[in-house]
């Protein structure tokens, strides 16, 4: 998870920067790398990722970088060409947002901006050469991102956990799950490991549906899923990621597949949240029911999500 206060409790432990240290981190990059320069931001500023992101890395930025700033936002997120015409002198773009918007502006951009130009995104990247439809590779500008996680890793502190783990619990109850960027890379992992996990559950995951590919869809379908949606996020879109996501594994054959799809949230006092902090529902193992309004069962028995994922077994 990516929530500042998850590390507050004991049994939580947090493997991503939160989203507001991306921010700062970001910024000690630019001030180590590009002090006394300028460098250009684009960022989406109807969405409080992208805003909360960019407003912790103006805080942090050292006062001799001059910055050359532009937005977007959701009627306008398909030509950005005034943007490209902002930023075409820039030689550092940071661009706090996720990959969708990020790839239409690097191909609308790559002819324009120098071919020695390098873009700088946060997790919002990460799967940003894989999207269906958009060549990496004809991008002559450089793409990198702050990340703390390689999915293709082999090695290092993950490898070394999951190692422990498997020798403490046994490798067959090995389960991902994770809320947000967390739910995206959920998905991820399980395409890229398929038979390694027994169970997933990504929360509000921002899983492109059209864009993640028909043999992804496939390896996806053979890890038990539970998905935790709540109908109004305003982060993650129900109608481009959900949705066709959830088609799409059906299509694919997806046999033990569940969803919890909520209408609205409401916390312990019955204050309603927006959508995306779906993942309060899900960390108080609320979800029971499947996305027709029928309890899920587990052998005939009615199961909550966290009782059907320790259910799981590879064995």
């Amino acid at each position: 998870a990516s929530g500042d206060k998850i590390p507050e409790f004991d049994n939580g432990y947090q493997m991503c920067f939160a989203d507001g240290n991306q921010g700062k981190v970001a910024a000690n990059f630019v001030n180590e790398n590009y002090a006394g320069q300028t460098i250009g931001v684009f960022y989406k500023a109807d969405e409080n990722y992208s805003k909360g992101i960019y407003e912790q890395f103006k805080e942090n930025l050292d006062s001799s970088v001059s910055v050359v700033e532009t937005s977007f936002t959701d009627a306008n997120a398909t030509d950005f060409g005034a943007q490209i015409d902002t930023l075409k002198d820039c030689k550092f773009i940071f661009m706090p947002t996720y990959y969708t918007p990020a790839s239409i502006f690097m191909t609308q951009a790559k002819d324009i901006l120098a071919a020695d130009a390098i873009y700088y995104g946060c997790d919002g990247f990460d799967g940003i050469d894989n999207i269906d439809g958009f060549d990496i590779n004809a991008i002559p500008q450089k793409i990198t991102m702050l990340s703390h996680f390689n999915s293709k890793a082999t090695d290092g502190a993950a490898k070394e956990f999951i190692d422990k783990y498997a020798e403490k619990v046994g490798a067959e109850k090995i389960f991902v799950c994770g809320c947000s960027n967390g739910g995206f890379m959920t998905c991820r992992l399980i395409t890229e490991y398929p038979g390694f996990f027994a169970a997933a559950v990504p929360v509000c995951a921002p899983w492109v549906g059209d864009l993640a590919t028909t043999e992804e869809f496939a390896l996806m379908a053979k890890t038990p899923m539970w998905w935790v949606q709540s109908d109004d996020d305003p982060i993650v879109p129900v109608a481009t990621h959900f949705q066709p996501s959830w088609q799409r594994l059906v299509a694919a054959g997806a046999k033990d597949l569940h969803a919890t799809y909520f209408d609205h949230i409401e916390d312990a006092d019955g204050n309603r949240l927006i959508g995306h902090f779906v993942w309060v529902q899900a960390y108080n193992d609320e979800p029971k029911t499947d996305l027709d309004g029928s309890l899920v069962r587990w052998n005939g028995f009615p199961v909550t999500l966290w009782q059907w994922v320790g259910k799981h077994s590879l064995a």
